[in-house]
């Protein structure tokens, strides 16, 4: 009878939680038993194990093989136990026992080979055992360039069974028979290109002709957080408008980079990149995508969605009447709290989803510009009934409202000069160290959110004459006390950019034309 203990790391969400495996040989028929609440995948692992074994030329352990995922009463899923199961197991099987044992996680896949694969959510995962206070990890060669982004974490690369063995310090007497490994095949993500963030997509904001109007409006979100909707004739750029916000917003913080960085492993099982995401990501999703898809869910475990591969940077849905009324109602929560908590019969899962909306819409079904030969053939109460698809409370959460006509583009104008977005960027960064400065002691990062508190008796109060303009709108019942809130705090980002210590009349009055959900 012998035993032995190894630690790996179980991702439920986008958070890990620290699994101890405790593995107990015994005498008597034999059988392999994995308790511990786990999955189908995770019970497969014996017959993994049983064959790497044999094709790396080591002895399987006759007897009863008994597996314990501790804590037990957290559900574990997927493949990436593997490899601590199988340093438990040849540790009980040679009595080895080391001082590292205490502070080393396992993370990896075996194949039947006998060699170690990548595991999907391995960023995630050590990130997670790094704040509970292991310092080594043991992972397969192709996660290493993916976790040498961390620092004060020692990465143990290890290709086979038998590189395990040399870390354990198990003496192995035969070597290892040659299979080509199946990971040097090619493979890609399993999510198509709804949910990316390549760089492919975003464009320049020199490329969109006219519309200075609705460009400004895309600065002011950039410099504050804002969320924007964009609406008018089809073509008139809300899309390129839309892909243009991730270019000028400023580069992630190292601490961001690694959060965004670790969200996408979870979803993404290619081979990964030795440097962070440091672009806010800009997720497009489908207006035919489900509801698991938008906020993350699906059976078992619940899964990040496009909220959260949105987490510091750009959600954009393009034809925005076109989603499911459900969708759009269960952006809700994330809009307001910047994260959402899925709960399941036997967990609960919360996911970071701090992002910047862009809806874009057409004025109506049919989509045909006035200017189009082709005219508009909608009747007032169609068009009425596609514009309430976007509902109120969910407009009341958008800060700035830009609508858009067909721009008639002259050769002059073709011809004339057009900030790029590199020039926007910097005014955008400056804006955003006024307003990180000024909010340091309300641990404020953005304008959008500045506390409701501060706004009205606090530092970001308005001066007595130029409040007297918003308390003027709320008594008229133009605008909510929320959107008195988004206005006050949209006008601090318009002061931001144009270089005024305190929000200005004409800051607060193009505060007010921008967040207005009327036709202009």
């Amino acid at each position: 009878m012998s035993y032995a203990s190894t630690h790996t790391v179980g991702v439920i969400g986008v958070e890990g939680h620290v699994i101890s495996v405790q593995t107990h040989l015994s005498m008597g028929l034999p059988a392999f038993v994995v308790v511990g609440l786990p999955d189908t995948s995770v019970k497969e692992s014996k017959d993994r194990l049983r064959a790497a074994m044999s094709s790396s030329g080591l002895s399987y352990p006759q007897g009863k093989n008994t597996v314990n995922l501790h804590p037990a009463e957290l559900p574990k899923s997927g493949s990436g136990f593997d490899l601590a199961i199988a340093a438990a197991i040849l540790k009980a099987q040679h009595n080895s026992k080391t001082s590292k044992d205490r502070t080393t996680i396992y993370l990896g896949e075996l194949g039947l080979d006998g060699y170690v694969y990548p595991v999907k959510g391995a960023l995630a995962a050590v990130l997670s055992a790094k704040k509970q206070g292991f310092t080594t990890v043991v992972v397969a060669q192709r996660n290493e360039k993916e976790l040498s982004i961390l620092d004060d974490m020692s990465i143990v690369p290890v290709g086979t069974l038998h590189d395990l063995m040399a870390w354990l310090d198990i003496p192995v007497d035969k070597e290892m028979p040659h299979y080509p490994p199946a990971s040097t095949l090619s493979y890609r993500s399993s999510d198509d290109d709804d949910h990316t963030t390549r760089s492919a997509f975003i464009a320049d904001m020199g490329d969109v002709i006219g519309q200075y109007e609705a460009k400004k409006a895309i600065e002011i979100a950039a410099a504050g957080g804002h969320h924007v909707y964009l609406h008018g004739d089809p073509g008139c750029g809300k899309t390129l408008l839309a892909r243009c916000l991730p270019g000028i917003l400023p580069p992630l913080t190292k601490e961001q980079a690694i959060e965004v960085t670790a969200i996408h492993s979870m979803k993404a099982l290619a081979d990964p990149s030795p440097s962070l995401i440091r672009q806010p990501p800009f997720v497009h999703p489908h207006y035919s995508t489900t509801l698991a898809a938008m906020i993350g869910g699906g059976s078992g475990i619940p899964r990040p969605g496009a909220v959260t591969l949105a987490h510091h940077g750009v959600l954009f849905l393009d034809e925005a009447p076109e989603f499911p009324r459900t969708i759009l109602e269960s952006l809700r929560l994330p809009l307001e709290h910047g994260s959402l908590t899925l709960h399941r019969a036997r967990v609960s899962a919360r996911f970071p989803a701090r992002f910047q909306l862009v809806l874009a819409a057409n004025p109506c079904p049919c989509s045909q510009a006035a200017s189009s030969q082709r005219m508009c053939q909608c009747r007032p109460h169609q068009k009425i009934r596609y514009a309430q698809k976007i509902s109120g409370p969910i407009l009341d959460r958008i800060d700035i409202s830009c609508y858009m006509r067909t721009i008639k583009t002259t050769t002059a104008e073709l011809g004339g000069i057009h900030e790029r977005s590199s020039t926007v960027q910097q005014r955008v960064i400056e804006a955003r160290q006024r307003a990180l400065l000024r909010w340091q002691e309300l641990g404020v990062e953005c304008n959008r959110d500045i506390p409701s508190s501060a706004l009205r008796c606090g530092p970001a109060a308005l001066l007595p004459a130029v409040r007297a303009i918003v308390d003027e709108q709320i008594r008229k019942g133009v605008i909510s006390m929320r959107g008195a809130d988004k206005i006050v705090r949209l006008s601090w980002t318009i002061a931001d950019l144009a270089g005024h210590q305190q929000p200005e009349d004409s800051d607060l009055l193009q505060a007010i034309a921008f967040y207005s959900k009327e036709e202009r």
